[in-house]
């Protein structure tokens, strides 16, 4: 294939030795050879992740090494990796995941016309590579960006997974400091600054899974669920002065994501994240969306988050009272803990 545009593909890494020769070769090997590769190492890296890294550079000179500072979190490695780009293209990847051999040429090829971003498929796998599933999507080949964002949400289309975007787009991105929520928040912007996109079938990225995933976890510390919500905020005040929520179903769908992430927040959160943010939460807890039958049925898939929300809406004194005491008991079994 005649390589034409170049590619950039930001490589975010922490603590990735055990899948990242299987990455690297990944990218290394692609049919498209037009590309840059920018890997982000995080510094707070334990294990022999930059060692492999300069390994592999040392062979292909189309790597760029980036160290972040030793206290350094997601969003600001993310800020240095698209710093770093001189692509008309780019793309992201993690160090556990890894690409399809034609991933970056499916996408680069259907990058014609007005198409702003491309999308192909992702096959979530297990720490063995088997399939988990495929991410689902409703089928469709072209789609504005406002059509794209009332399937976005629902659908959990807000990775950065699999995705080739225009470096034009990055413009005027807002990304405050984060470990969980910055992808709905990058990628949701990067579609405002978009007109169009083209879905295509092909599977181009293969997202690794992990049973103890931080999405996963019921002990993940307040403060990263505290930066998701946000994240949130910060895209609702995007969405608001840029008129996205004139659209009554994209309002809708932004808000159903917006409750489920406010649920996580309550349950793990501590009892005074209700006082902090109560305008905000009231505000949610009262919009269309939790009345939704649409959004019900979405929220209700996620375990004891509609019963939060709603508890929360009708009885607020006695939800609160509640979130306090499991505080209070978590407080208790961590001084148990240390005294063992």
């Amino acid at each position: 294939m005649k390589n034409e545009q170049l590619v950039s593909i930001v490589v975010l890494l922490y603590n990735s030795e055990k899948y990242l020769k299987e990455c690297l070769d990944s990218v290394i090997e692609q049919t498209y050879e037009n590309i840059e590769i920018i890997t982000v190492i995080n510094g707070n890296c334990k294990d022999n992740t930059e060692a492999i890294v300069k390994e592999y550079a040392e062979k292909d000179k189309r790597i760029i090494i980036i160290k972040n500072h030793e206290n350094s979190i997601i969003t600001e490695g993310l800020k240095l990796g698209f710093g770093a780009m001189t692509g008309t293209y780019f793309t992201l990847l993690e160090g556990d995941d890894y690409f399809d051999k034609k991933a970056i040429e499916n996408l680069v090829c259907n990058m014609i016309d007005d198409i702003d971003i491309v999308t192909g498929q992702i096959v979530m796998i297990d720490q063995e590579k088997k399939t988990i599933k495929m991410v689902s999507r409703p089928d469709f080949d072209i789609m504005s960006s406002t059509d794209f964002l009332k399937i976005f949400y629902p659908y959990m289309d807000y990775l950065t997974h699999g995705k080739l975007f225009k470096t034009s787009l990055y413009k005027n991105i807002q990304l405050p400091p984060a470990f969980i929520g910055h992808d709905m928040l990058l990628v949701s912007q990067l579609l405002l600054n978009a007109k169009t996109i083209k879905n295509i079938t092909q599977t181009v990225h293969f997202f690794r899974r992990h049973s103890n995933a931080i999405t996963n976890s019921h002990s993940v510390p307040f403060s990263r669920l505290e930066t998701s919500f946000i994240c949130s905020l910060t895209m609702r005040d995007i969405f608001v002065r840029k008129q996205y929520c004139n659209d009554l179903e994209v309002k809708r769908v932004f808000e159903t994501d917006m409750l489920r992430g406010l649920a996580s927040c309550l349950i793990s959160g501590k009892g005074s994240f209700y006082k902090k943010y109560k305008q905000d939460v009231v505000k949610l807890l009262n919009s269309d969306a939790l009345n939704n039958k649409k959004s019900r049925e979405y929220l209700k898939s996620w375990r004891g988050v509609l019963f939060v929300l709603d508890i929360y809406k009708k009885m607020p004194i006695l939800a609160n009272i509640i979130i306090y005491g499991i505080d209070f008991i978590r407080k208790i079994l961590l001084w148990i803990k240390k005294c063992l």
